[in-house]
């Protein structure tokens, strides 16, 4: 195996609960109070700053004395983390906010996350929402609401991924899927699409590697250049320099008559000689071209 993957996690943690369903404004009231009858609090999560001002409506409207703070990246410097500690330290019962919070909010006393229109995240962000809840030995849940008439099909799948692999310590798991669903992309290029999902992802990433290293010559097997050396100088290959040529690069090898008597032998393992040359030099010509069209290729992906 070229690694080996190593789960851990902490003993006391509980698995998350999921729920994928359509927009359902009774499991949403049922979801908060369940948390707050255990005096915890919850996290209310949209993708669209535009949609925070309708959410907090429809907060309001089910639990109109529900203490709700906002949370996003267009507030002014230093508001959205003093609403993230007001918040921790118990000072409201929802945190309405948009994926600002998906690192480095761990607050232990929120075991309930509430994702509005789920369809629009992509995998990553959504492991990584899901990991904001489940931080003590209390049970978690994790909502995942979607439209259905805007879902498409990959983001069916990605949903369909969230629910399956739930487990604590799947993250290399849903990175995997990931890659399933969308593609490993292009080798030389920003194309996120391919052909992974057509032969799963490990075998693709193995004809990748034997493809690659069939292009640089890897796999040709390689035959050290030997000069086997006689008493009196008999046996060496030697390069004689075309005294004709004004460059000097062209030449042939010859071998000693005393070495090969035959004459037609001696021209015969001449060639061979001149050959083997050859090849290597070819290999070392391909290496170097593949090197300069990986190198414009990569210079051309950052000017677009």
């Amino acid at each position: 195996m070229d690694f080996a993957l190593l789960v851990s996690f902490i003993y006391s943690d509980c698995y998350i609960d999921h729920v994928v369903c359509f927009v359902d404004e009774r499991m949403i009231k049922d979801a908060i109070e369940r948390e707050l009858a255990r005096q915890g609090q919850v996290f209310y999560v949209v993708p669209r700053i535009a949609q925070l001002e309708d959410a907090e409506k429809l907060l309001t409207r089910i639990f109109p004395k529900l203490r709700v703070i906002q949370a996003h990246g267009r507030m002014s410097r230093g508001t959205a983390e003093d609403n993230v500690a007001s918040f921790a330290e118990g000072n409201h019962d929802v945190l309405l906010a948009t994926t600002v919070i998906e690192n480095g909010v761990d607050i232990p006393r929120v075991n309930t996350i509430i994702i509005q229109n789920a369809q629009a995240f992509g995998m990553s962000t959504l492991y990584q929402l899901r990991g904001r809840v489940g931080r003590s030995d209390l049970q978690a849940y994790a909502y995942f609401f979607h439209k259905n008439d805007v879902i498409t099909e990959q983001s069916a799948q990605r949903l369909q991924a969230m629910a399956d692999l739930h487990e604590l310590g799947s993250g290399f798991d849903v990175a995997n899927r990931d890659l399933e669903i969308r593609g490993a992309g292009s080798l030389l290029g920003t194309e996120q699409s391919g052909m992974a999902a057509k032969v799963g992802f490990d075998l693709y990433m193995r004809m990748l590697k034997k493809s690659i290293r069939q292009l640089r010559g890897l796999d040709i097997p390689m035959v050290p250049r030997c000069n086997v050396l006689l008493p009196g100088g008999e046996g060496s290959i030697e390069w004689e320099e075309n005294n004709d040529n004004m460059d000097g690069n062209e030449g042939s090898y010859l071998i000693p008559e005393s070495f090969i008597e035959d004459d037609k032998e001696r021209i015969k393992q001449e060639g061979v000689a001149r050959l083997v040359s050859t090849l290597c030099y070819g290999i070392i010509i391909t290496f170097k071209c593949f090197s300069w069209l990986i190198f414009s290729f990569m210079h051309i992906g950052r000017e677009h």
